[in-house]
Formats: structure tokens, sequence, C-alpha cells
């Protein structure tokens, strides 16, 4: 697979689609139900209705890629207020985290802080 760096996009899909479908039927899901490309540089990420599997597609200028991460014991994070269907944004670095098993979803940055003096 690719450095997830060199993806300019990547959308998490929201839903959980049945992981029986392979390419073609991940590219039109991500067609229909999202309203993407799936022909754009973009790297679209699935997970399965028991966490514990992610499976990625992007178009590789001559066809589909997918790769899959499986786990043996433990489960993906995933909040379940994102089981809608849709898709979420992440940078490279949240994706890494993700498919390291950092729950992403609870990581609060400090709040930002707006001043107009110093004194």
């Amino acid at each position: 697979m690719r450095a997830l760096s060199s993806f300019p996009n990547i959308l998490v899909f929201r839903g959980t689609p049945d992981f029986r479908k392979r390419r073609q039927s991940l590219a039109t899901l991500i067609q229909s139900e999202l309203g993407a490309d799936p022909f754009s540089a973009t790297l679209f990420v699935f997970m399965n209705r028991r966490r514990d599997c992610v499976r990625t597609l992007y178009w590789d200028k001559t066809g589909f890629a997918m790769w899959e991460k499986g786990l043996e014991e433990a489960r993906f994070p995933w909040p379940k207020k994102l089981d809608r269907i849709g898709c979420v944004t992440l940078d490279s670095r949240q994706a890494e985290w993700l498919l390291e098993g950092i729950d992403i979803w609870n990581l609060r940055p400090h709040a930002e802080l707006e001043y107009s003096r110093v004194f």
C-alpha cells in the first residue's frame, strides 16, 4: 500500500458495508452512497460491523487497489455516533493512529486562545 501521507484526502465511510463486497462493489458504493469520485486520489476507509477489520480502497492509475488489516483479538476504536451513512475526513496522521488502535475520536487538543493585548 502507498504511504498514507501520499493521499491528499482520506475519507472514512461511517456505515458498515457488507465485507463480502470486493473492489468494484465498494467503488460503486463510494459513487452512489457518498457521491464521491472513486477514481480520485482519495483513500477510502471502511470498517466492518465487529470493528475488527479495516479495508481501504483507492484508484492506482491502472485499477483499484484494496488493502485490509484484521485484528485477532482487539477492536478498532469507533464511536457509535458515526454509524450513519456518510464519511469523515481524516489526515494521514489520524489515519495512522486509527490503524495503530489509538482512539482518535476522543483526543482533545488544547483550547485555542485569542488575545488582543500582551498586558
